[in-house]
């Protein structure tokens, strides 16, 4: 008995019962290669489904795949989709998404920020945007991974993702709430392997604040004679920091 679904020829239902069966979310063209007679007839059925609804384009060969039983306003968590677009290796999320994540922020980011070294710019996907930060390979350190579903996803650690917003230039104040909730000797240890004096200075000022032992921060800083910040804006002798 053939099966009729609103909207969907035999084909599609028959493709779409596969995926689901053997529990492909996220799937490649080579897993629906056997449903069609060539490569372009795959094509120009992946488009009617995507126009349909029924099928994500992730990227040139990864697809989403909407169930049937999907209710309105369904959609499938970010960070899963982050780590399908790439396949589970070299990113992080950080920036916001991640200090949500942990609760160190209340409000829910409208963008997933992801880090790699590979990708920049922006990709709107179902009903979020995910912005793409290329950094140089040998910060792609400080990661975690999150079960979510079946995924183990990349996530950058609290301490790796408050020093990147502070390399981003994130205000001290903005910062300084979270620093007694993190682990101050990994923050320290992470801001002299990212090896940029600003953030170690910075770092080292705002440590002082807080009442937070700064020497091993402090001795790196002496190590170099010249100045962080403008010379317009106050200095931080101690830290030959201009705020």
């Amino acid at each position: 008995m053939k099966y009729k679904i609103k909207g969907l020829s035999n084909k599609e239902i028959k493709m779409i019962s596969y995926l689901q069966l053997h529990k492909k979310s996220f799937f490649s063209k080579k897993d629906i290669g056997r449903f069609f007679n060539d490569y372009n007839e795959m094509i120009v059925y992946l488009h009617r489904l995507a126009k349909k609804g029924r099928v994500v384009k992730l990227s040139r060969n990864r697809y989403l795949l909407v169930p049937i039983q999907a209710y309105s306003g369904w959609s499938e968590h970010p960070f899963v989709i982050v780590d399908e677009l790439f396949v589970q290796k070299n990113y992080y999320i950080g920036n916001v998404s991640v200090l949500h994540y942990f609760g160190l922020i209340e409000q829910i980011p409208k963008k997933v920020f992801v880090y790699s070294s590979t990708r920049q710019g922006t990709k709107k996907i179902l009903d979020f945007e995910i912005v793409f930060k290329r950094i140089n390979r040998k910060y792609l350190f400080g990661i975690e991974k999150i079960r979510i579903e079946d995924h183990k996803v990349n996530i950058g650690s609290k301490e790796k993702v408050v020093l990147d917003c502070l390399i981003e230039g994130w205000g001290l104040e903005r910062i300084k709430p979270f620093i007694k909730k993190l682990n101050q000797k990994k923050l320290t240890k992470y801001a002299m392997k990212i090896n940029k004096i600003t953030i170690v200075r910075k770092l080292g000022y705002l440590f002082d604040c807080l009442n937070i032992s700064s020497d091993t921060l402090l001795k790196e800083s002496n190590k170099h004679k010249t100045y962080s910040g403008t010379k317009i804006s106050k200095l931080i002798k101690k830290w030959k920091l201009y705020l």
